[in-house]
C-alpha cells in the first residue's frame, strides 16, 4: 500500500468533511489489518471517514488513469491557448 503525503492527507480530510451530502447505512466485512494500516497511513481514526477517504482516493486515481488513456486520442484538435505567469 502506498503511503500518502501530509498534503494529500489534509486534502482527503477536507474532502471527507465537505462531501457528506447523502448517506447510506450498510454492513461491511472489513479486513482489520487493512483498516489499521489505512488508519496508520492516513491518520484518520473514524472508520466511516476512513472508508469515505479511500473511496474518494480510488475514484480520483481511476479518473486520472482514464484521462491518461485518452491523451492523444483526438489528434485533429488544436492546442488550447495557455497563459503563462505574468502575461
Amino acid at each position: 500500500m502506498k503511503s500518502l503525503s501530509p498534503i494529500c492527507i489534509k486534502s482527503i480530510d477536507q474532502s471527507v468533511s465537505n462531501v457528506h451530502t447523502s448517506s447510506m447505512r450498510t454492513t461491511l466485512n472489513l479486513d482489520s489489518q487493512l483498516i489499521e494500516e489505512a488508519r496508520a497511513l492516513s491518520g484518520i481514526a473514524e472508520k466511516t471517514a476512513l472508508i469515505h477517504a479511500g473511496l474518494e482516493a480510488l475514484i480520483r486515481e481511476r479518473s486520472r488513469e482514464r484521462l491518461k488513456r485518452l491523451a492523444g486520442s483526438e489528434p485533429q484538435l488544436r492546442p488550447v491557448p495557455r497563459r503563462r505567469g505574468g502575461q
